[in-house]
C-alpha cells in the first residue's frame, strides 16, 4: 500500500513538472511578441477591426491610454496636435480628450454621407 502511495504521489509530481514546463515554454500571445532594433522611437495608435476601443501602446507594448467608443471603428484614427483623438466610426466621426470625454461627434448616417474607412 505504501509503494502504491508513493508511485502516485511521484507520478502527480512529475506529471505537475511536465505541465509547468510546457506551459513557461509556449510563446507569449499576449502583449509585444517581437522588437526588432530598426523600430523607430514612438507610440503606436491601433483600432481593432470589429472593437470599440482604441488604444495607444509604447514600442514594449504597454498601454498608455485606451478610449472606448460607442460603435465599431471605420478603421481609422489620428491622435491630434492637442492630445485628442479623431476616430471614424462605421456611422459617424468623434473627437474625444485623453480622459475618453466627447468633444465632438458629426453623425455621417443621419447626412446621407458614407463613411469610407479614412476622414
Amino acid at each position: 500500500m505504501k509503494i502504491s502511495m508513493l508511485f502516485k504521489t511521484l507520478l502527480l509530481t512529475f506529471g505537475s513538472f511536465l505541465i509547468v514546463n510546457f506551459i513557461n515554454a509556449q510563446e507569449p500571445t499576449v502583449g509585444l511578441i517581437y522588437n526588432s532594433g530598426n523600430a523607430t522611437e514612438g507610440y503606436t495608435l491601433y483600432t481593432p477591426e470589429g472593437n470599440n476601443t482604441s488604444v495607444l501602446i509604447n514600442n514594449c507594448g504597454e498601454l498608455i491610454n485606451e478610449w472606448q467608443f460607442n460603435e465599431n471603428p471605420g478603421l481609422t484614427c489620428y491622435i491630434l496636435e492637442n492630445g485628442n483623438i479623431l476616430r471614424a466610426g462605421q456611422d459617424s466621426l468623434q473627437i474625444r480628450d485623453w480622459n475618453n470625454n466627447v468633444i465632438w461627434t458629426y453623425a455621417m448616417d443621419d447626412n446621407n454621407l458614407p463613411q469610407h474607412h479614412d476622414i
